[in-house]
């Protein structure tokens, strides 16, 4: 197939002894090694020929594959069998994937595949099994976690994509064939969906393309009927996403309930607390379990610092806060948290650092990060941001409640109370910038029972003055 002997003519050729040999004849050559490597004879043949050739001699051989493809455009047999060897022929970079390891590691690109080039490791279209066939730009764009469903071929020349993807009618793969695929086998029972580690990485891509799986219902779930994911869960197997919960909220480990038996599972190690967000955040967009009661928190369990939180994460944590019930709402805002000085408290009782940027020590204060995205979450689980009327008697709540004795701490708080409030009555603040009060505080703060509390401590018999006209305004 050199280019000089391309352009000889068919009278040329005979006059100096060259047979004349079709497309047709080339392709039944591969058919033939074919029939060779069957019957178990070992002798060169042509493929092996063919595979030692460099790329050159591949553009030559697919551009006069087109011509032949266009020239028969009319004859219907002989496109049939043009069509017949080329799906049978080892001419096409069909992608080897080896799946991943249920004890490896995976990571979002799924296993690891064998790069194809030239002509070293052309199969043919049939070898690729019951998977679907897309065409696609390189081969280390794309690693195939269901090699069984997905199979992919590298696009060579352009007269090699043209013959795959005009005459042979294969499709380029897109990240919509991808999500599609993977939710109509998600569709089928348990046995047929796979593994839990390839059913873990194919949440793990739909994690990643959400604006795709948003409009897939249609596309995938025909006659009304409802789109369902399996998820893996804690114990192993999998189960259905609308049946488990997620294997953390906010960070906090969950437990299996009544009602709710799976929890869902990692096949590998546990993720970081980004991570570990990102994937609350989707199990509750595709329907997964909410857990209603306190029972589903692991005892003992602490809530992540949000000292190093990302906007985007903030945002996830957010969005699987509101997506609970009021009960788990009040409860994670109960859930201790570690704070600046070392000590565990419950989150909704503690301050930003930066609002008590005076305070003298006493109270609980954690690290909020300054994105707008981290302070309405921080607000949201009760953290106090900034100093006004609420933060003062929420301090003054913790300070009666903890049994502290130093005169100061109240003098400064019972202070502030009454510089915030001055002629205004507590009614007049908005009721949103409202912390949870607990109502023992407010009947601690008549002045007859509060009195009791500061008499017991010494110095303090002046600040009942104080109590007292603070009263007046709440």
């Amino acid at each position: 197939m050199d280019a000089a002997v391309n352009d000889l003519s068919p009278e040329m050729r005979k006059a100096i002894g060259l047979d004349t040999v079709s497309v047709v004849d080339i392709l039944r050559c591969f058919e033939s090694d074919k029939l060779n490597d069957i019957n178990g004879e070992t002798q060169d043949t042509f493929s092996q020929f063919a595979r030692s050739c460099p790329a050159s001699w591949w553009m030559s051989l697919f551009a006069l594959v087109k011509q032949e493809c266009t020239q028969g455009h009319g004859d219907l047999p002989r496109i049939g069998l043009l069509k017949g060897l080329l799906r049978s022929c080892d001419i096409f970079a069909l992608r080897e994937a080896t799946p991943v390891s249920t004890n490896a590691a995976p990571d979002a690109r799924g296993t690891e595949t064998q790069v194809i080039n030239n002509g070293r490791h052309r199969r043919s279209l049939t070898s690729a099994g019951p998977g679907i066939l897309y065409t696609i730009e390189q081969a280390d764009m794309f690693h195939s976690w269901r090699p069984d469903l997905l199979c992919v071929i590298e696009r060579g020349c352009e007269d090699e994509t043209w013959v795959l993807e005009e005459f042979l009618g294969l499709e380029p793969l897109t990240a919509m064939a991808i999500c599609d695929t993977i939710l109509r086998v998600h569709l089928h029972d348990a046995v047929e969906a796979g593994s839990p580690l390839q059913v873990f990485q194919d949440l793990a891509w739909l994690k990643q393309h959400l604006n795709i799986l948003a409009n897939a219902k249609e596309r995938c779930a025909p006659n009304g009927a409802e789109l369902r994911l399996w998820a893996p869960v804690c114990g192993g197997g999998i189960s259905l996403v609308a049946n488990c919960v997620p294997r953390t909220l906010l960070g906090i480990r969950l437990q299996p309930v009544p009602g709710c038996p799976h929890v869902f599972a990692f096949p590998t190690e546990f993720p970081a607390l980004g991570e570990l967000l990102s994937w609350e955040a989707f199990l509750m967009r595709v329907g997964s379990s909410r857990p209603a009661t306190a029972a589903s928190l692991l005892r003992g369990e602490i809530m992540p610092t949000m000292a190093d939180m990302t906007a985007l994460e903030a945002t996830a944590a957010m969005e699987v806060l509101q997506a609970q019930t009021a009960t788990m709402q009040e409860q994670l805002r109960r859930t201790q948290t570690l704070c600046t000085d070392g000590g565990l408290h419950p989150i909704s009782t503690t301050f930003s650092r930066v609002a008590l940027a005076d305070a003298d020590g006493l109270l609980p204060c954690i690290e909020v990060p300054s994105s707008r995205e981290a302070l309405d979450l921080a607000s949201a689980l009760g953290v106090t941001l900034e100093m006004t009327i609420f933060t003062c008697l929420k301090a003054l709540q913790i300070l009666a409640s903890s049994g502290c004795r130093r005169s100061l701490s109240y003098r400064k708080w019972l202070f502030h109370c009454e510089q915030f409030l001055g002629d205004r009555g507590l009614h007049d603040y908005p009721q949103q910038q409202s912390p949870t009060l607990d109502d023992t505080f407010l009947n601690q703060f008549d002045p007859d029972h509060l009195s009791i509390h500061l008499e017991a401590i010494h110095g303090t018999e002046h600040l009942v003055g104080s109590c007292c006209r603070v009263k007046r305004h709440l």
